[in-house]
């Protein structure tokens, strides 16, 4: 099967720009038709209801917001509001963030290793 048919992670192609490993993009394969890039979109990504909880901090919205404007608050980076989003378990991210309502916000101190466990549940395992 080619690599075309396969898809590739973007950092791996030389013909595109690589991505910092936060970006939410790096969860998708990209692939090739007509010589146009295009990702999976369709993968997802969930985290399991027994996320340990002192992973993550509960906090109350004062004012309604933005995913990024969020994430930039709790990491100083936008990249990252995908994370907020997953581990809320929200279906429709352009909704953005109602004031009064009760999120989770991974700790900064543990977004490495979220972001390692979210990398080896898409690669794939070595039989």
């Amino acid at each position: 099967m080619s690599e075309d048919a396969m898809g590739a992670y973007q950092n791996d192609l030389d013909d595109l720009e690589d991505l910092e490993d936060i970006r939410y993009e790096n969860i998708f394969k990209v692939y090739t038709k007509d010589k146009k890039y295009f990702y999976n979109t369709l993968k997802r990504i969930t985290f399991s209801e027994d996320v340990n909880d002192m992973a993550y901090d509960v906090v109350k919205v004062r004012i309604d917001t933005t995913w990024p404007l969020l994430s930039y608050r709790a990491y100083k980076t936008i990249h990252l509001w995908w994370l907020i989003v997953l581990i809320n378990n929200i279906t429709n991210p352009l909704e953005g963030v109602s004031g009064g309502s009760v999120i989770k916000i991974i700790k900064p101190g543990y977004v490495r290793l979220m972001l390692e466990e979210i990398n080896d549940e898409l690669s794939p395992s070595v039989a």
